[in-house]
């Protein structure tokens, strides 16, 4: 039997990033499933791996920024974790790129600073559930491409690997 008390004791930051590698090793593994069976390309296998890879870069981010002695990385808002990810850690070697910041292609300035008042739903919320509410559609369109993704994930699960060495010698 394994449980939750293995971790009792443990330092956080590696916690959170243990987690994050579980979340996006689930992520791959339905991502993997999707690829390599017709019947399980589904819309909503799509979104429980984005959803999993979501949560997952979510941990790793906070996980960084407790080691930096953040106490208020609480949000789960990934951009606004990732801005104080880049903020934290300015240097070129702790760049990643995030696969769940919002981009605002087409857009001035000034529409996008509206854009960015108007609160929306999280990766980790608009993928976990099929409707927003019961009879009320999500206000948004997505895609997948089970392959393309895999290569994300890879490339995400690297840099993990990558930047924790370094995170944990800080």
């Amino acid at each position: 039997m394994i449980g939750n008390w293995e971790d009792f004791g443990r330092d956080e930051p590696t916690r959170y990033f243990e987690f994050a590698t579980s979340y996006l090793k689930a992520s791959e593994d339905v991502c993997k499933r999707m690829n390599a069976l017709e019947e399980e390309n589904s819309w909503s296998n799509a979104s429980v791996t984005l959803m999993l890879a979501a949560h997952s870069v979510e941990l790793f981010i906070k996980g960084a920024l407790i080691i930096r002695g953040y106490q208020d990385a609480w949000g789960h808002t990934i951009d606004d974790l990732y801005d104080k990810y880049k903020i934290t850690f300015p240097e070129e070697y702790f760049h990643f790129d995030c696969p769940f910041v919002t981009e605002y292609v087409g857009f001035g300035s000034e529409e996008i600073a509206i854009k960015k008042k108007t609160k929306h739903p999280q990766a980790s919320v608009v993928f976990r559930y099929p409707l927003n509410k019961p009879g009320l559609e999500w206000d948004a369109v997505h895609g997948f491409e089970a392959n393309g993704f895999l290569s994300i994930l890879s490339e995400l699960g690297n840099n993990y690997n990558r930047l924790k060495e370094s995170l944990n010698g800080l």
